[in-house]
């Protein structure tokens, strides 16, 4: 484990981080001013009639952006919003839209759903900055916002949330209001200055945070729309920082993972819970953090609550998203791992394609 020289001193930041990691996750207020007014423009263009279903496919951080949209979703509109994350979509007719979302292009799942969906007579739309899905989305005559982006797809959360968004604000499904999308900008920009790297760990709650996570199992929980968070959380530690994490939601947690809290023992000193809480969350669910930190306590298993600023909608789940993303940061530091790397991922689609070789 590292220590808070690792958070604090540029050099050694430097030397853990030579491709300037955190710069890109510095950068994520902009990117989504910038990719609000993109996919506004390109929405805008666009002739489609209003779907009666609409299914986003996606993996990793092409995904998240997704569950986000169908979360804040979830309490505006009457049109099912779904994530497909896997191969096979479901069923769809000539009123179902389907939006293909793959930051390189080439994610084999997506690809395989993309061309499921057009033999359903889905209509289809593609979000890319190119590979394969671009191609093929050309061919077919589909609709494709087109974006260049010099980072990982985990970094490019604006352009997974911000032109979906749009995409369906042009199609009648959802409402989003502007001044919505700036605020939220405004919280990003302002939880930027807050936890950028040259504030010292003893005023950056991220760094604070990421320290009591060092050398433990995070569990990130989440209620209501604070549950997708939670999953960011989960997906981008061990990609930035090398390192287990997992995710619960609330309420279902208290019907079933309570009981489990004080054993096995062994791993009760290895876990570390975080729940996150904040306005919009239900009165009952902001209620039952405290009462699930109270159980957590009695287990023996430590805890903290992270209160999400914000309005409750997009601007609190963007927020609870960000602070995620640099503690998983700063975790990477500690960890004195590159946060660029992600090897195993990067051997699961060699063995992948390997087995396709063979069988060929």
């Amino acid at each position: 484990m590292g220590d808070d020289a690792a958070l604090d001193d540029a050099a050694r930041r430097a030397a853990i981080d030579p491709g300037s990691f955190g710069q890109l996750v510095a950068g994520l207020p902009e990117q989504a001013a910038e990719a609000w007014d993109a996919g506004h423009e390109w929405a805008s263009s666009l002739t489609l009639p209003e779907p009666r279903r609409v299914v986003v496919a996606g993996m990793g951080g092409s995904a998240i952006g997704a569950e986000m949209v169908a979360a804040l979703g979830s309490s505006r509109t009457t049109t099912p919003i779904e994530v497909l994350r896997d191969y096979t979509p479901p069923a769809m007719d000539a009123d179902s839209l389907f939006v293909a979302c793959s930051f390189s292009g080439n994610t084999e799942e997506v690809l395989a759903a993309f061309d499921a969906a057009g033999t359903l007579g889905a209509t289809r739309v593609a979000v890319t900055t190119g590979g394969k899905l671009g191609k093929r989305a050309a061919e077919a005559g589909v609709p494709t916002f087109s974006f260049t982006f010099a980072g990982p797809p985990r970094t490019a959360l604006g352009y997974g949330v911000l032109p979906l968004l749009a995409l369906l604000r042009a199609t009648g499904v959802l409402a989003v209001d502007d001044h919505e999308v700036a605020e939220a900008i405004k919280l990003l920009k302002r939880c930027s200055e807050a936890a950028h790297p040259d504030v010292p760990t003893s005023s950056n709650s991220p760094k604070q945070i990421a320290r009591r996570l060092a050398g433990r199992i995070p569990v990130v929980v989440g209620p209501g729309m604070l549950r997708v968070a939670a999953s960011r959380w989960a997906g981008v530690i061990p990609e930035n920082a090398s390192q287990w994490a997992l995710s619960a939601e609330l309420p279902e947690l208290d019907h079933n993972l309570v009981a489990g809290f004080a054993l096995p023992a062994a791993a009760v000193d290895q876990l570390h819970v975080v729940l996150l809480d904040g306005n919009g969350v239900h009165p009952r669910n902001r209620r039952r953090v405290e009462i699930t930190a109270e159980e957590l306590g009695r287990a023996g298993v430590s805890c903290e609550v992270v209160y999400v600023e914000g309005s409750g909608g997009l601007d609190s789940v963007l927020h609870a998203a960000y602070i995620g993303d640099w503690v998983s940061y700063y975790l990477a530091l500690l960890n004195g791992v590159d946060p660029f790397e992600v090897a195993p991922i990067d051997r699961v689609k060699a063995a992948l394609a390997a087995h396709d070789n063979t069988m060929a």
